[in-house]
């Protein structure tokens, strides 16, 4: 471009560019305050939901321990004699015969190279029966050394320190606690029975539990009455998890127990309404709230519009459904 040209065209556009560059300058001034995020009541509410319950974080120091932690001598109990699957015997590859409860100790972890020439571990232990077992860890000995693998699972055993830890945490409490589910298992025999449910209990003792959960809460009924019928009578269990699980878990501490008795934050249920909440019955002209209370939550919801309003159907895994008025109370029902 000529350069007499090109300097008239810069003296013409000069004053836009100002003009855009002071618009843009003042658009980010009065835009500043305006952009910045508002925390409203609703915000300070949903933070607040999401926030974990004292029940979700009571046993989050009971967890498996991880790998650095594993010394020589460390016991774990066998739940199942499927075990015989996952462990060798050494250089013959005999399948190892393990009964439920029998100890098996802990000697190390071991280097070793699998089928393809990779480096892996195995780890090794004992018992009374037979001094050499390994089982074939699904991670490298190079991410043991280095502190970074996940905590060693070793199938179908139980780790009898996380029921220790959560026994001195459960018993430590002196308040009562209140249990949520009815899914309980006669003591004795362990044998499945249908309990209360948001009921007071007192914990007996807390014991190692299986592969699957590793806890067992021991307990019985405290009020006398409810003691003293077939569903209350006598010690009680439960199965649990182990922590830091929260409520991601059906069986963790927080879906099983709580620290506040249930029936005081709902002074509105009358007591016959609470008395088939506790034994998980519902009758025609109950609450959604009151249902979802004797029931627990649905796995399905469907909403059919009529004339009225919608009417709503809860629907259960097990076959279980019930039926609302577009009013919210229940119409009919499949127990």
């Amino acid at each position: 471009m000529i350069p007499a040209v090109r300097n008239a065209v810069k003296a013409i556009l000069a004053p836009v560019g100002a003009g855009i560059a002071l618009s843009m300058l003042c658009a980010s001034c009065f835009t500043g305050v305006e952009s910045t995020p508002r925390i409203d009541d609703s915000a300070l509410k949903k933070a607040k939901a999401v926030a974990p319950s004292p029940e979700e974080i009571f046993l989050n120091s009971v967890v498996p321990p991880s790998a650095s932690q594993w010394l020589p001598g460390k016991k774990l109990l066998v739940s199942d004699p499927k075990i015989r699957l996952v462990f060798t015997t050494g250089e013959s590859g005999e399948m190892p015969s393990l009964r439920p409860g029998e100890e098996i100790t802990f000697r190390g972890f071991e280097s070793a190279r699998s089928l393809l020439g990779e480096d892996v571990a195995d780890a090794v232990f004992s018992s009374e029966t037979y001094p050499l077992l390994k089982y074939r860890l699904p991670f490298s000995h190079e991410s043991l050394a280095r502190n970074e693998s996940p905590a060693p699972e070793i199938p179908f055993t139980v780790d009898p320190v996380l029921a220790t830890k959560a026994d001195s945490l459960i018993r430590s409490r002196k308040e009562r606690l209140y249990i949520l589910t009815p899914l309980w298992y006669d003591a004795a025999t362990e044998a499945s029975v249908g309990g209360y449910r948001l009921v007071g209990v007192e914990i007996d003792s807390v014991r190692p539990g299986t592969h699957i959960f590793p806890i067992k809460v021991y307990f019985h009924v405290s009020d006398p009455v409810l003691a003293a019928t077939l569903q209350g009578k006598g010690e009680k269990m439960v199965f649990m998890s182990h922590g830091g699980n929260g409520r991601a878990n059906s069986r963790s501490f927080a879906s099983l127990f709580s620290f506040h008795e249930p029936r005081k934050r709902y002074p509105q249920i009358t007591d016959d309404v609470w008395e088939l909440i506790i034994n998980s019955k519902v009758r025609e002209g109950m609450t959604k709230e009151e249902c979802r209370l004797a029931l627990g939550s649905p796995a399905n919801i469907d909403m059919t519009p009529t004339r009225v309003g919608d009417v709503e159907k809860w629907s259960y895994s097990d076959g279980l459904y019930l039926i609302f008025n577009p009013d919210g109370t229940l119409m009919r029902y499949r127990l």
